[in-house]
């Protein structure tokens, strides 16, 4: 088609830049990677997403919200969870409109968000279903090093838990606490709701969309990322449950460039990367320090320019 939009196999993993929609080459340099936590920095096929949500979640409305049974809690929290994407936010609603079960005196059960947090940071396995990710570590750590490039997390997850699956992947300290946003700390708003990504892009000090990067498994996050001026990776592993339509689709117009998992970031910066005059970090991690999209690069450049000193 005369623009990128080929795979690229690289170490069994897959590889696919896209041509911006606009069709016009976006040279404003890249300033904040944002990174959402689930299912971005570990795979999905891991069986953690389904650990939490379906035994360490539903378990926590038996536990504290006087549910029945974790499959009475199943059909309460679905269509909650469909409309806000987030448990937290979901039982926050739910709480507020006063659908929770009564407690055993009869008055109105009070949901705490701080004690879900606290929940999930206790209960969950981590350390058995995630595990440390050496490509993920070598390159998150060496962008943190990066002066000027500012690495963000951002989970609709509570932010205890998120805290914790951050140590259990061994990245924890590329991310500064002031830099980690969970949905406790933005309520009312969560993804995918734009306010929620401009939010963030203000408490981080970003003044234009552009100069962050969104990397996502989320469509619905995505597009919502992209809709707001950011530009996108879409993390896709291939394997993914069906999510209907949160589904990963890469040929996506609000797909920027899509992996197969976080540990090809060294590809997504090949696609970000300027075709003339990219510096690496110096000798450390041959990733790239200076960040443009320049999506009307034939790959080979794109390939080329990545392995200049």
């Amino acid at each position: 088609c005369g623009h990128i939009c080929t795979k690229i196999s690289r170490r069994g993993h897959s590889f696919i830049p896209h041509r911006m929609a606009s069709g016009a080459i976006n040279s404003t340099p890249i300033k904040y990677l944002v990174f959402d936590i689930d299912d971005t920095l570990y795979p999905v096929t891991n069986g953690f997403t389904q650990h939490r949500l379906n035994e360490v979640a539903l378990q926590y409305c038996v536990d504290r919200l006087g549910f029945k049974s974790a499959l009475a809690a199943d059909e309460f929290r679905r269509p909650y969870f469909e409309k806000y994407h987030s448990t937290l936010k979901a039982l926050s609603v739910a709480g507020q409109e006063g659908a929770l079960p009564l407690n055993e005196d009869g008055t109105a059960r009070v949901f705490d968000g701080d004690d879900l947090s606290r929940y999930w940071a206790e209960r969950c396995r981590f350390d058995e279903f995630l595990t440390k990710d050496e490509r993920i570590i070598g390159a998150l750590s060496s962008l943190a090093a990066v002066q000027g490039l500012t690495l963000v997390a951002f989970t609709n997850a509570p932010r205890m838990y998120g805290v914790r699956v951050l140590e259990a992947l061994g990245v924890s300290h590329c991310f500064k606490d002031q830099h980690i946003f969970a949905v406790d700390d933005l309520l009312p708003l969560c993804k995918p709701m734009p306010e929620s990504f401009t939010k963030v892009l203000e408490l981080v000090g970003c003044r234009d969309p552009k100069e962050a990067v969104m990397f996502e498994d989320s469509m619905k996050n995505v597009r919502a990322a992209k809709a707001v001026g950011m530009r996108t990776v879409l993390i896709d592993a291939g394997e993914t449950p069906n999510f209907g339509a949160d589904s990963p689709d890469p040929s996506d117009a609000s797909v920027d460039v899509a992996l197969r998992e976080a540990g090809d970031l060294r590809d997504a910066f090949r696609a970000f990367g300027e075709k003339d005059g990219t510096r690496h970090l110096a000798n450390r991690k041959r990733i790239l320090a200076v960040l443009c999209l320049r999506f009307e690069d034939h790959v080979n450049d794109s390939m080329n320019c990545s392995s200049k000193k």
